[in-house]
């Protein structure tokens, strides 16, 4: 690919003189003023505009997978445009030796090829004293041998391909019309109806001399975009070839389109988003910011990484996935463990469930049916579950209601108090649009503290058989009054069960069907009213204890969910601390830098040179 390019930084500066201050400062006529200004004004005004009437591309097909192109373009300099004072040859790729380079102008030689400051990849050639002037013309020639060009055709493995995109100009430098001319020489023996086009038919297919060729041949275009060519032939002729494979293909699609590798690019920063926030629960933005220039930075150095970035994603995604359902039913805070520090006995069921991380829906349900069952509570409604506090209960303080229950002959447990006031604060509200939040995560920690200093796993194991025997004694007892009272007794140890529900509902399917003493059938067989004006009773609410005790836990779990409490992230990692750190860095930077010094004003260097603004406007580089 050929560029032109312009040379501001290099020709024309104009320079302000700055007047002394004094009595006998000069100063300038205000005619020359205005000459002054004029001249930078036409000066600044010249551009780059130019014309292309011919342009030939002449490539030799070498047999060791090599080509040597030959351009012989033809540049018409515009009238009162910049002079073309050097020219950027853009190259197919980095893989080039400037040593078997050569070029001229109007057959004068032209030396000093060297790598282009403009373009990424190509070569710049100054035109010295036989820059083209405006208004004139000069027949430019640039050759050079570029090695593996010659790839293996993916589509039948006795053929090779190859490819050629001759230069183009950006469209605010070309003028007019001209033609362009493409000409392929084959190496060998290949006969021209062996050549093959691939999309763009040949204009012409020949032999010249003893090669064949085929050519391409526009009329009246600008040469302002990119144009492929392509063709295969037979391999037979060539040494050698370089191997190319479907997928070798596609990278190299890849790499040369930057557009599609920055679509997918956001797509990935969104999914690697999602899943990063996920994990973070919203937390270490400072961190993803750090994240996404990272991964911009590797995508720009190693293009192929954006493409293994997705297939690197999914098992990241899996692995936090399964975290994260590990970590959803985790709740309790870390608890300094002792391991000689023997077993905590003495805990309640309710205390033993949150040991044990049953969901706290679970746990909640245990600690009203343990007030229901201890008659500090009432049911009010079955369906949603409703309870006031109990009457003798009702308005006391906390010391006082330990007191009268002690002289009725129960106990209210210290955890149970927040949940009697929460319970009394809102009277006339079913239990599942009551916010226990802040109670359930007080209880939690509670049984946490009180855990500190033993062995914990211990402690599980021990609270895990004494749920397994309660369901083991009362699955042993054959007498429906004795089984019966065994499962008041018991009860929130039957409900603490993984499968407790399920084992009540086995008694059901069998024909034993339990009911709780707080909503039992009378002796005649009728079922107490489980409110005051008798619209609801349990046995209304469910065909089993087991699926109505099930359905009330379920209408609490809404509101018990480990994150909403409060007893975690709910993700993986929390990077709230970095967000912070990050924040005061800033803040002190900003700090620093807004109590500096005075300085020199005007904005320091706008730009490194007046005409950068034309700078690579085009693939085939420009100045």
């Amino acid at each position: 690919m050929t560029a032109i390019c312009r040379r501001w930084g290099r020709r024309g500066a104009i320079h302000r003189a700055q007047s002394c201050s004094g009595r006998h400062s000069w100063r300038p006529p205000a005619l020359l003023i205005v000459a002054v200004i004029c001249f930078a004004a036409t000066t600044g005004a010249q551009d780059y505009r130019f014309s292309v009437p011919e342009m030939l591309l002449d490539v030799y097909v070498n047999p060791d997978a090599s080509v040597t192109l030959d351009y012989t373009i033809t540049f018409q300099c515009s009238l009162g445009a910049h002079p073309i004072d050097i020219v950027d040859m853009g190259l197919p790729d980095r893989d080039y030796d400037i040593g078997n380079m050569t070029a001229s102008i109007n057959d004068v030689p032209l030396s000093g090829i060297r790598k282009s400051t403009a373009i990424d990849c190509g070569v710049e050639v100054p035109l010295g004293a036989s820059q083209i002037q405006p208004g004139q013309s000069g027949v430019f020639r640039f050759k050079a041998t570029m090695p593996n060009r010659v790839y293996q055709d993916t589509t039948r493995r006795d053929l090779a391909s190859l490819w050629i995109t001759p230069t183009w100009w950006g469209p605010q430098y070309v003028q007019g019309t001209g033609k362009i001319a493409v000409v392929v020489y084959l190496p060998g023996a290949i006969k021209p109806d062996e050549v093959l086009h691939q999309g763009r038919n040949f204009t012409l297919k020949g032999t010249k001399g003893s090669q064949t060729i085929v050519a391409w041949l526009l009329e009246n275009e600008r040469a302002d975009s990119p144009r492929k060519f392509a063709l295969s032939f037979p391999k037979r002729t060539m040494a050698r070839v370089v191997r190319q494979t479907v997928w070798g293909l596609a990278l190299k699609w890849w790499r040369e389109n930057p557009g599609a590798r920055l679509i997918w690019a956001v797509v990935l920063f969104i999914l690697y988003g999602i899943a990063f926030f996920r994990a973070s629960k919203g937390t270490g933005v400072s961190a993803f910011i750090f994240l996404v220039i990272g991964l911009s930075v590797c995508f720009v150095l190693w293009p192929v990484f954006e493409l293994f970035a997705l297939p690197l994603l999914i098992p990241i995604w899996i692995l936090a996935e399964k975290g994260l359902r590990r970590r959803s039913g985790r709740y309790l805070p870390a608890i300094v463990s002792v391991e000689a520090g023997g077993i905590k006995r003495g805990l309640s069921a309710p205390e033993a469930a949150i040991l044990l991380e049953l969901p706290l829906g679970r746990v909640l349900t245990l600690i009203i049916f343990g007030l229901l069952k201890k008659s500090i509570v009432k049911q009010l409604e079955a369906d949603p579950l409703e309870v006031q506090v109990a009457p003798e209960y009702a308005g006391l303080a906390r010391k006082d209601r330990q007191a009268k229950a002690r002289a009725l002959g129960t106990v209210i447990h210290a955890y149970e108090q927040p949940f009697l006031e929460e319970i009394e604060a809102h009277p006339g509200h079913p239990l599942n649009r009551i916010d226990f939040g802040k109670p359930m995560k007080a209880a939690v920690e509670t049984t946490a503290k009180r855990l500190k200093g033993f062995d914990v796993e211990r402690t599980r194991s021990y609270y895990r058989y004494i749920v397994s025997r309660a369901w083991a004694e009362a699955k042993a007892i054959g007498d429906v009054e004795k089984r019966t009272e065994y499962t008041d007794d018991n009860l929130l140890w039957l409900l603490a069960a993984d499968r407790g529900y399920d084992d009540f509902g086995y008694w059901h399917s069998h024909g034993y069907d339990y009911h709780p003493p707080w909503g039992r059938p009378t002796p005649g067989g009728i079922p107490t009213p489980s409110s005051a004006g008798g619209r609801t009773s349990l046995a209304d609410v469910s065909r089993s204890f087991a699926g109505w005790a099930e359905g009330v836990t379920g209408g609490l779990a809404g509101k018990m969910d480990p994150v909403s409490v409060g007893l975690k992230t709910g993700g993986l990692v929390n990077l709230s601390g970095v967000d912070k750190v990050t924040v005061d860095v800033l803040e002190s930077l900003a700090s620093s830098s807004g109590s500096g010094g005075g300085g020199g004003g005007g904005g320091g260097c706008a730009c490194a040179c007046a005409g950068c603004a034309c700078a690579c406007a085009c693939a085939g580089g420009g100045r």
